[in-house]
C-alpha cells in the first residue's frame, strides 16, 4: 500500500552475514525472489514445514511507526491447510497495516502510534506446527495479543481449540484448573494479580481459546494483554495438568502424539 506525501522507512531483512541496510523509500512491502527460491528449494528435500519472512509491511516518521513481518509457510506436500494458514495471515496482517493508515489519517498528525508484528513457531514436527503472530500496539495506552493457528498434519487440517476436546464440558474444567493456579500464585507472589472471585466472571474459556503444545507435549493456555488480569501482567501463560488435560483431550491429541 503506498501513500503519496509520506515518508516510509523499509527494513531490508538480513538475507546474509554481510547484507544489512535501511532505505526510506515510497513503499510498503518488501518481497526477496530469491529468498522466496531458495526457501522453496529447501523446503523439498525436507519433511518439516519451513517458515520465513513473505513481506514487511513497514513505516515511519516523527509521530508514527510500523512493522510487521508476514511469515509465509512451505512445506514439500503443497497441503491444503499450509496454503489456508497462508491465505488467512496475508488477510489478517494486510488488515492490520490498513487499520493503522486510518487510525493515523483519523488522528490527522496529531497523536502518536506504533504498531509491531513479529512471529514465531512453536512446534514443527511430522505430526504438528503451530506458529504465533505477536500483534503490539501503542496509542494512548499499550495492548498486545496474539493469533495462533495449528496444523495437525495427519490429517492436513487446521485445528481450533474446540477440535481438541471430547465435550465442551473441558471449558469449565480448564477455567477452574487455571484459577487454582492464580490463586496459588499471588499467594506466593503477592505482586501479582489475576482476575479471581468476582472479578473471574470477566473472562471465559471459549472454543476459539489461544494454546499451544510445549516441547514436553503439554497444553498450554495463552491470553492477551487485560484479558484475565490487569494490564501490567502482560500475557499470561498457563500449563495445563496432565492429569487433568488427559481427561479432557481427545485421543489423538494426547501428549503421547505430540
Amino acid at each position: 500500500m503506498q501513500k503519496s506525501g509520506r515518508r516510509y522507512c523499509l527494513k531490508i531483512r538480513k538475507v546474509s552475514a554481510a547484507f544489512c541496510c535501511m532505505a526510506v523509500l515510497g513503499l510498503t512491502v518488501f518481497n526477496s525472489d530469491a529468498v522466496h527460491a531458495e526457501c522453496v528449494e529447501s523446503c523439498r528435500k525436507e519433511t518439516l514445514i519451513h517458515v520465513s519472512t513473505g513481506q514487511t509491511y513497514a513505516y515511519c516518521d516523527d509521530r508514527y511507526e510500523m512493522n510487521i513481518d508476514v511469515p509465509e509457510l512451505y512445506d514439500a506436500g503443497a497441503s491444503r491447510a499450509v496454503k489456508q494458514v497462508n491465505r488467512e495471515i496475508d488477510t489478517f496482517t494486510a488488515e492490520l497495516a490498513e487499520q493503522f493508515y486510518d487510525e493515523m489519517e483519523a488522528a490527522d498528525n496529531k497523536g502518536y502510534g506504533a504498531l509491531y508484528a513479529a512471529y514465531e513457531v512453536l512446534t514443527n514436527t511430522e505430526k504438528w506446527f503451530s506458529i504465533k503472530l505477536s500483534v503490539s500496539s501503542v496509542k494512548a495506552s499499550s495492548d498486545s495479543y496474539y493469533v495462533i493457528y495449528h496444523i495437525d498434519r495427519t490429517k492436513d487440517e487446521i485445528v481450533k481449540f474446540s477440535d481438541l476436546f471430547r465435550t465442551e464440558d473441558a471449558y469449565k474444567t480448564i477455567k477452574k484448573t487455571i484459577l487454582k493456579q492464580m490463586k496459588r500464585r499471588m499467594k506466593e507472589n503477592r505482586e501479582l494479580v489475576y482476575f479471581t472471585g468476582k472479578d473471574a466472571a470477566l473472562w471465559s474459556i471459549t472454543g476459539d481459546q489461544n494454546f499451544y503444545f510445549n516441547t514436553d507435549g503439554g497444553l498450554v493456555i495463552l491470553f492477551n494483554q487485560s484479558q484475565v488480569a490487569p494490564g501490567f501482567m502482560g500475557t499470561p501463560e498457563f500449563t495445563i495438568e496432565d492429569g487433568v488435560s488427559n481427561q479432557l483431550l481427545k485421543s489423538e491429541y494426547l501428549k503421547s502424539t505430540n
